[in-house]
């Protein structure tokens, strides 16, 4: 019989992008900042004129990079394209990361962001050789250095616009991304998603906590009800005490002593901001460990 052959062993080859004349490309020049600020004004323009989503915000990139991004160790590396005019045409909020040996850019807000993009003044006018020579010029400037791209979790449209950066060497998600368009009637909406077996759930959902409180949606469209809804929850009493916390066993086991509560409330700053005439009514959060 004859011996099947083995497979061919793959190549590997740098891939460059092709050379296009300057002045065919929406973008003329490119920038790059590690700091935040130093791109705001071209971000804030773009966000009023490119289509993108929630994640590709500000304030939501400045809060990640001092919070999530700063505990694993991402630096900005936000791209800015111009034009000859020197107007920002495209934006990429990316975040630096090493990965053992690698420098990796990413989209900024990591696994807190969904639906990644960039935002893109004109995305019909950027072919899939402009992306490349963008990303090209900006590994070259980048400082430090950029080993590798990895953009990951791109919808292939946002809002019925073709997303440009999702056309480079691409390849589907393992995991699927869930939008709709929402009607101005949600009852309609239900019940053309939710199955009849998903319907009865939530109503007896609904049930169970209507049996522990007052149950009342209300939508806050003034300053005034913004500010006072979270202090002052409709229907509930003035003077209601806040719902215990969820104790562990291991937990209730060991301080269901008189003495380790006490221990525990003398810890609590609820408990001693509490005077004799005003006692302490929060719950007091299990110590860690």
């Amino acid at each position: 019989m004859p011996q099947a052959s083995a497979p061919a062993r793959p190549t590997f080859r740098r891939v460059r992008p092709p050379a296009v004349a300057r002045s065919l490309r929406p973008f003329a020049r490119v920038e790059v900042y590690d700091k935040l600020e130093d791109a705001r004004l071209a971000w804030l323009a773009l966000a009023q004129e490119a289509v993108a989503s929630p994640y590709q915000n500000f304030d939501f990139a400045r809060i990640w990079f001092a919070t999530i991004g700063a505990a694993e160790g991402a630096t900005p590396l936000i791209v800015v394209a111009r034009d000859e005019a020197g107007r920002p045409v495209a934006l990429l909020p990316l975040a630096l990361r090493a990965r053992g040996l690698l420098r990796l850019a990413m989209f900024a807000g990591g696994k807190d962001a969904n639906f990644n993009l960039g935002l893109v003044r004109s995305p019909a006018d950027w072919t899939r050789n402009d992306v490349a020579a963008l990303l090209a010029e900006a590994g070259a400037r980048a400082a430090p250095r950029v080993d590798a791209f990895l953009l990951c979790n791109q919808p292939p449209s946002w809002r019925g616009v073709a997303n440009p950066l999702a056309e480079v060497n691409g390849q589907p998600s393992p995991s699927f991304a869930y939008a709709s368009a929402l009607p101005g009637d949600f009852s309609a909406w239900l019940d053309a998603r939710a199955s009849k077996e998903a319907k009865k759930k939530m109503r007896k959902k609904r049930a169970r906590l209507e049996a522990t409180a007052p149950l009342v949606h209300r939508r806050a469209t003034t300053a005034d009800a913004i500010e006072a809804a979270p202090s002052t929850p409709s229907g509930a009493p003035a003077a209601r005490r806040p719902a215990s916390p969820i104790l562990t066993p291991r937990w209730r086991r060991r301080n269901s002593s008189p003495a380790s509560r006490a221990t525990a409330r003398s810890n609590c700053t609820h408990c001693r901001l509490a005077s004799a005439s005003s006692p302490c009514s929060a719950p007091c959060p299990a110590p860690s460990g």
